[in-house]
Order: structure tokens, then C-alpha cells, then sequence
């Protein structure tokens, strides 16, 4: 599959029909979770990403917003980010805007921030 600078739009069909070019279905794995379980996650794996699957949030209620997508992978100086859907499904719009505000990210902050009445790092982070 080619890659495309940050910013480039792509028609999401345009990028469906190259994943099924380079083969990425299974006539048994249209489905997302089976896609998910038997495609994405292997191809994640064998080209090196750590990966982080998202679970089910419409069963739980946190404070989160809703929408992140499925799964985060991480290889050097890439993240990826991925809704998964089967054949026939359409992202929410939540999802969508995860995904473009994702996509416009120039730069990420990581930390371990600890419970503390201090929270400095916190606001450092945050700025």
C-alpha cells in the first residue's frame, strides 16, 4: 500500500480498493472483528508496530470522549490509527473527527503522571 504525507486527503474507497489489491480480505473476515483478529493485527505485528486495541466503550461509560478508534500502533516515528469497519459499515461522526484530529497532530506528549496533589508535570504536559 503507498504512503501519503500528513495533510494529503484520500478518498477512503480509493484506499479500501488498494487494501483489497495487496490482498489485505478473507472471504471469512468481512466482518471487523475477524478483519481485525486475522488481518490488520498480524500485518501490524509483522511490520514491527506496537499495537494497542481499544475495547468496547458503548458498553461502558467513562470520561472519556467517544469515538477513539480501534486499534493505535506505534513503529519509530509513525502512529497509525485505525477504525476498523466490516464491508458495509460507516464510521460515526465522533469517529471521524478523532480521525482527522489525528491526522492533523504534529507533535506528541508522553509521560507517566503520577497521582500527586502536585500536579506540575500535569500542566507542564497540557500546555
Amino acid at each position: 500500500m503507498s504512503h501519503f504525507r500528513r495533510g494529503e486527503r484520500r478518498d477512503p474507497v480509493a484506499v479500501s480498493r488498494e487494501a483489497l489489491a495487496v490482498g489485505w480480505t478473507l472471504p471469512e473476515a468481512t466482518e471487523e472483528g475477524p478483519f481485525q483478529d486475522r488481518i490488520v493485527i498480524p500485518r501490524l505485528k509483522a511490520a514491527g508496530y506496537r499495537i494497542h486495541v481499544v475495547h468496547d466503550s458503548r458498553t461502558e461509560h467513562w470520561a472519556a470522549d467517544s469515538g477513539w478508534p480501534d486499534i493505535f500502533a506505534v513503529k519509530g516515528r509513525v502512529a497509525v490509527a485505525l477504525e476498523l469497519k466490516s464491508r458495509d459499515g460507516r464510521p460515526t461522526d465522533e469517529q471521524r473527527h478523532w480521525l482527522r484530529d489525528l491526522a492533523g497532530v504534529r507533535e506528541v506528549r508522553a509521560a507517566t503522571v503520577y497521582a500527586s496533589p502536585d500536579v506540575v508535570a500535569l500542566e507542564e504536559l497540557i500546555r
